[in-house]
């Protein structure tokens, strides 16, 4: 063992002597300088590739122990000069801390450093960005699907107006809900409920075209736009303009903002499999399937004046019953019942006669054909203000005879 430390001394001592004749020539005629100035010119100028190092058990004189200065080796307060190569791992294989390691690294690597499979990368992103681009030209991305989408069902409608009062073939109409009170009202969607289509969030995402079977909900909109204005047409050879009557057949068709196309508000009978999402009753949703389940029929809301009214024209803007022809299952809004839409928070629409005490249709069973407003101020004739005559005969009335 003690041969072998021996070696391992005069191997580093032959090495750093033949390292310092190659580099410590300006040392070799420095005899005139003191041992500090010495010292300090060799700590400044001494920059071989070696890693400085304490070693312990090293009996080597400093440059306060030598007389004659430093020698003509790079000796210097106990630190000596070590190699970073096999030699170092030879004489001190622990000596090396893991930090000194790692700092040796960093020193090696920088932000210009291509590492792992940078090539492959590069061409993955060029035709990442070569697919972006082509789907933006064929305007196939997600989110210009959503603006067409948007423009077209939220798009301006103009309603049909009425000259006489009564609702025609091929009128455009708005399907509302008039506001009733509610015992808790809070707990319901108030206001009046336009009838709109609503189309499926996740099916909007995968295509540019409306998906059918399409859902539908009561919105508290009062704009006639793409996905709530309905025309009704013709269902057994009726002519186009022709007045439509109590206890006559008739569709609803609504092409939400699009050209070329029409579905048709239907229903059919509950089933295990199809049924209302909230409510579980039987389904309303548009199609574009033209058959019997698309023919609906309009009644008076008064039982006891209904056989009276049949055959009557239907005025527009009044409250009516909407009932399915097949299922004879009166269309329904439910205000408590609420649904998250592709539009916010909206009420469930479906298809079942609700009847109180006295067997008359409640109030969520009563819908009105809104028609346009003549007046350019308004869209709708539920915008139209009240007429002072009727607002003059109130007060009459209130005031008394005596008042005149």
């Amino acid at each position: 063992m003690y041969c072998l430390t021996m070696r391992l001394k005069m191997l580093l001592l032959l090495i750093i002597k033949i390292g310092c004749k190659q580099h410590m020539l300006p040392f070799q005629n420095s005899s005139s300088l003191s041992p500090e100035a010495r010292d300090t010119l060799l700590k400044s100028n001494f920059r071989l590739n070696f890693k400085r190092k304490k070693v312990k058990n090293f009996s080597i004189a400093s440059t306060e122990d030598n007389e004659q200065g430093p020698g003509p080796w790079p000796i210097a307060r106990g630190w000596v000069a070590m190699a970073t190569g096999t030699l170092t791992q030879a004489l001190a294989r622990g000596s090396l801390f893991a930090g000194e390691l790692g700092t040796m690294a960093r020193n090696l690597y920088g932000p210009r450093v291509r590492m792992g499979n940078w090539n492959e990368d590069v061409y993955l992103e060029e035709e990442l960005m070569k697919d972006f681009l082509a789907k933006r030209d064929k305007g196939q991305l997600l989110i210009q699907r959503n603006r067409r989408l948007k423009e077209n069902l939220l798009r301006q409608m103009q309603l049909s107006v009425s000259e006489d009062g009564y609702v025609h073939y091929g009128d455009k109409v708005m399907l509302v809900n008039p506001d009733h009170p509610e015992i808790e009202a809070h707990l319901f969607l108030g206001g009046d409920l336009s009838l709109c289509m609503t189309p499926d969030e996740m099916q909007v995402h995968l295509s540019d075209d409306l998906e059918v079977p399409c859902g539908l909900s009561a919105s508290q909109t009062k704009i006639p736009v793409g996905r709530n204005t309905f025309t009704i047409l013709c269902a057994a050879g009726e002519v186009i303009g022709q007045v439509l009557r109590y206890g006559q057949n008739f569709r609803l068709g609504i092409a939400g903002g699009f050209e070329g196309r029409m579905l048709y508000l239907s229903s059919d009978h509950r089933t295990l499999m199809r049924s209302s999402k909230r409510s579980w009753l039987q389904e309303v949703y548009l199609t574009d399937e033209d058959s019997y389940l698309n023919c609906w029929q309009a009644a008076f809301p008064d039982p006891q004046l209904r056989l009276e009214y049949e055959g009557f024209p239907i005025p527009a803007n009044a409250k009516i019953l909407i009932n399915h022809c097949h299922t004879n299952r009166g269309l329904v809004a439910h205000r408590h019942l609420f649904l998250r839409t592709y539009f916010g928070k909206e009420a469930e629409v479906a298809a079942h006669t609700y009847l109180d005490s006295h067997r008359v249709e409640k109030p969520k069973n009563h819908w009105m054909l809104v028609t346009g407003n003549p007046r350019k101020d308004s869209s709708t004739m539920l915008d139209r203000p009240e007429p002072p005559a009727e607002d003059t005969r109130a007060l009459e009335q209130v005031a008394g005879p005596g008042a005149q």
